[in-house]
């Protein structure tokens, strides 16, 4: 692994949570693949050296066999990037609305029946890829993701979509084909910017 300045040098001594999160790693055989580009850390699995966690910007977790996401997963308040592609996750943990500084969220490809509300919560983030999962609704805290830019819901159960969605102003992409939508909310019309609309 490349030395890199930006490490975090301490480490909190209340650090069970980090722990936890090596013991899920190791738990899931989940591989330990690093990649530096000079930008920031990006992992292809999850490491295993306390500082380089703390330090984490970007994790990619896809392929990974995931069942289910730890709830120390919310510690991770430096990532800005996370990659969930094709596992089996049926939810997300609470604490994922922890993850504030979360531009890009993606779990194309898993197993989830609902969101749960700390979505909302996520401030930061631009693109919300959902793709191929058991959707049946969406919770109405979904309407605060107000930098919200490109929202994928393709390939789900969807019957409807919540109201909240017209608060989403920076919205210029949707993308709700391939569910069971029959009506469109009437305050969509008021999302001007949406240049992709499938």
């Amino acid at each position: 692994m490349s030395d890199n300045n930006n490490l975090p040098q301490n480490i909190d001594s209340d650090d069970d949570w980090l722990e936890e999160l090596i013991d899920w790693a190791d738990e899931h055989r989940i591989q330990d693949y690093y990649y530096d580009d000079y930008i920031f850390l990006c992992w292809f699995g999850f490491p295993r050296d306390k500082q380089t966690i703390l330090a984490m910007t970007e994790l990619n977790l896809e392929r990974s066999n995931l069942y289910e996401l730890p709830d120390a997963i919310g510690k991770l308040t430096n990532l800005t990037i996370l990659d969930l592609r094709n596992n089996q996750l049926t939810e997300l943990p609470d604490s994922i609305g922890k993850l504030t500084n979360l531009d890009y969220l993606t779990v194309w490809d898993n197993c989830l029946t609902k969101l749960p509300d700390s979505i909302g919560e996520l401030a930061n983030l631009t693109t919300l890829s959902l793709v191929g999962n058991r959707l049946t609704e969406l919770p109405d805290s979904i309407g605060n993701l107000s930098n919200l830019k490109d929202l994928n819901l393709g390939n789900n159960q969807l019957t409807k979509l919540s109201d909240s969605i017209s608060k989403l102003s920076n919205l210029t992409g949707l993308n709700i084909r391939k569910n069971f939508i029959k009506s469109l909310p009437p305050k969509l019309s008021h999302l001007h910017d949406i240049t992709r609309f499938d």
